[in-house]
């Protein structure tokens, strides 16, 4: 999107900057990630905890994952010499990823819905993996980037939405939601959780170097990377910001949340996963 004025491109320049906008990108895996499933005490009021933590950050989830809802797994990697990440299997409020947004995400929901049932739904909770690991540069003079320990920190959720086969390779699509939004924070994520983003031809030669995987058809032999900007919804006015207005009188009233959907790009052939 391009804003039509200094003003507009101004006030969602803030919107980014303070991370009040919601970004979610699809993107197609090697390999049958499987799904989520955090762990949740049966009885009600943990759940009902679980369930309001959505109102401690203005509809967005806590800063931090719940313990009490979400399996730890630290030190988490893909191939022995790689640095290691964390990795939280965690119920996410179902605003976070607006499922409860009506038309303006009907695509996201169409996503999950089928996927994890309308009872995940009903309930207010999404299952999802939730991984973090620092990011910065491999080298001054590069372009690519490197889980570290030193570098700055991003967090990245992913749900598991589909299954299927890819060129006759297994293969996941999956909806990703970036917390921050380093450079490669994606790719890099979802590598390190040893599912390389198929067409990747940056990072998936590290990939197969780490493991020992001789067959590089899933970055080499794709027509492109198969990842894709989603949905991005700008909340000019539910952020709660003040934001400029290029003429008071004209503008009153007439500001408004923007939402932009993609169609889904990525179409996987049917596997059996028994």
């Amino acid at each position: 999107c391009i804003g039509l004025n200094r003003v507009a491109a101004g006030n969602a320049s803030r919107l980014f900057s303070e991370r009040r906008t919601r970004k979610f990108y699809l993107a197609l895996v090697r390999g049958h990630m499987r799904q989520p499933t955090p762990w949740l005490p049966r009885t009600t009021p943990a759940l009902r905890r679980a369930r309001d933590s959505v109102s401690l950050n203005g509809g967005e989830c806590p800063s931090k994952p719940d313990s009490a809802s979400a399996q730890h797994y630290p030190g988490f990697r893909y191939a022995p010499n790689v640095s290691p990440i964390t990795m939280y299997e965690r119920f996410e409020p179902a605003a976070s990823f607006r499922l409860d947004d009506g038309a303006s995400a009907r695509g996201l929901s169409t996503l999950v819905g089928p996927f994890y049932g309308e009872s995940s739904l009903k309930c207010g909770l999404l299952p999802c993996f939730d991984v973090s690991g620092a990011i910065t540069e491999l080298a001054p003079d590069d372009f690519r980037m490197k889980i570290c320990e030193t570098g700055r920190a991003a967090r990245t959720q992913v749900v598991p939405v589909e299954y299927g086969l890819y060129n006759g390779e297994p293969a996941t699509k999956v909806l990703l939601r970036p917390i921050q939004g380093r450079r490669h924070q994606l790719r890099l994520h979802l590598l390190h959780l040893g599912f390389p983003i198929i067409g990747d031809a940056t990072y998936g030669p590290t990939y197969c170097a780490e493991t020992g995987e001789t067959d590089t058809n899933f970055y080499s032999e794709a027509s492109r990377m198969c990842l894709h900007a989603y949905h991005l919804n700008l909340p000019f006015v539910s952020s709660g910001l003040r934001m400029k207005r290029r003429n008071q009188d004209f503008m009153q009233g007439k500001m408004e949340d923007l939402t932009f959907e993609t169609d889904d790009p990525f179409h996987l052939e049917t596997a059996s996963l028994s």
